[in-house]
Formats: C-alpha cells, sequence, structure tokens
C-alpha cells in the first residue's frame, strides 16, 4: 500500500518542479522585456515631453504676443511687421534645434486663420508669410482649443506627403495670453511633430530572433502606419484587449 502513496507523491512534486519551472522562465522573459523596454519607453516620453515643451515655450515668447496683438490692426499683404518677421525667426530656430522633430509650426488666429508657417518637407525649410483664411475653422480640436482655452493635443494621424510616401503625426494647439488683458486668449500656435525620430530611435533596424518590434497607439494601431495589430499579432492584440 505504500507504492501507490509514493507514486501519487512524487507525481504531485513533479508537477510542482514544472510550474515552478514555467514561473521562473515567464520571470526571466519579463525581466528581458522590462530591460528591453525601459528605456525606449523613457526616450519617448522625453520626446513628448519636449514637444509639449517647445509650445508652451513659443506661445510665451514676446514675439508671439506681439504678433497676435498687432493682427488686431494690421492689414495682411502690405507689410510685413517686425513682430511677424520676429516670430518666423522663433520657428525657425525651434525647426533647426530639432531638425526633421516637426513638420510645421504655425500662428493661428482666433477664427482659424493661419497667418505664418514654417515648415519642413523632406529636409527643406519654407516660410509663408501670407494670411490664409479658414485653414483650421472648422477643425475640432482648434475648436476644442478655442473654447477650452487651453492645450489641444491631436491623436496620430497618418497621411500621404508629395513624394506618396506615409508620415504618421500628432499636433499640439496652445493659446497665446495677454497679460497685459487679463490673461485674455489672443491666438494660436499649432506645432505639428513628425514622429519618425521616435520610431526610428525606438525601433531597431535589426531585429533579434523571436523578438518583435511594435509601437503601438491605444487604438490598437500601429503608429508607422496605423496597421490594426490584430491584423499583424493576434496574440498581442488579444492581450491589449484583456488589459
Amino acid at each position: 500500500r505504500a507504492i501507490p502513496v509514493l507514486v501519487v507523491a512524487f507525481v504531485v512534486l513533479g508537477g510542482l518542479a514544472i510550474t515552478l519551472y514555467q514561473s521562473n522562465i515567464r520571470i526571466q522573459i519579463e525581466r528581458q522585456h522590462e530591460i528591453a523596454l525601459n528605456p525606449r519607453t523613457t526616450l519617448i516620453d522625453q520626446m513628448l515631453q519636449q514637444f509639449l515643451a517647445d509650445i508652451d515655450n513659443l506661445s510665451r515668447r514676446d514675439a508671439a504676443v506681439a504678433f497676435a496683438r498687432d493682427t488686431a490692426t494690421i492689414t495682411p499683404g502690405r507689410s510685413y511687421p517686425p513682430s511677424q518677421l520676429q516670430l518666423a525667426r522663433e520657428f525657425l530656430n525651434i525647426t533647426n534645434d530639432r531638425s526633421g522633430s516637426y513638420f510645421s509650426l504655425r500662428y493661428v488666429t482666433l477664427t482659424g486663420a493661419v497667418w505664418t508657417e514654417v515648415s519642413e518637407v523632406n529636409g527643406i525649410i519654407a516660410s509663408d508669410f501670407r494670411l490664409s483664411p479658414n485653414k483650421l475653422t472648422n477643425d475640432v480640436y482648434f475648436q476644442s482649443s478655442l473654447a477650452s482655452g487651453s492645450t489641444t493635443i491631436t491623436p496620430l494621424t497618418s497621411r500621404k506627403n508629395v513624394l506618396g510616401l506615409t508620415e504618421t503625426t500628432m499636433r499640439a494647439i496652445t493659446p497665446i495670453e495677454d497679460d497685459e488683458a487679463g490673461n485674455q486668449v489672443i491666438g494660436f500656435i499649432e506645432l505639428t511633430l513628425n514622429l519618425a525620430p521616435i520610431l526610428d530611435t525606438t525601433i531597431p533596424q535589426a531585429t533579434e530572433e523571436n523578438w518583435q518590434w511594435l509601437l503601438i497607439d491605444k487604438n490598437g494601431q500601429t503608429l508607422d502606419d496605423q496597421t490594426p495589430i490584430q491584423e499583424i499579432n493576434s496574440e498581442v492584440a488579444a492581450e491589449l484587449s484583456a488589459n
């Protein structure tokens, strides 16, 4: 009668050993993931914080406040006021300092017109001082910032550039306040972020065996081309759905 008891005991102990072994492997894998992901998560956070700091800084510059005040009295196209030229220089400085990070920097009036823009396309920087009415008048994110008097950040958007290549962007729109008029909102700065540097920096070009690197937004789409994760990796999609 002792033999069956011993057999059951060995089976139970064997099952426990397998469970502990599997648990140990899972802990090791989770640790490897943590080591690999944490630096990249920190880097992404730093880039996004820089994005928000840049637009906040621009909205507080003397040139931005001065030009916003001037737009109430000047006639478009007749001349370029010093405040507009200085604001354009501020835009150019940021574009050069963050080369490749931003697609465009724009001053936007209270009616949604764009009046001064600096853009970078394929490494070429261009300036536009013209008034372009109604550019953002019906833009829901501009309207949100206008109504709240605070910064609005748009979801990620994929678009085709002039070369037919996919670009992933995100915009921030922040108000310019006049401290001499009780912090009244007198205009806006719009900054369009280029997500390519984040993708290039955080996703290795040479992927290790058994590793798959993906940057996914909260909607379960990849950042580079907005492909649903379900079409790429169903296991990851299931994990996201469960959490």
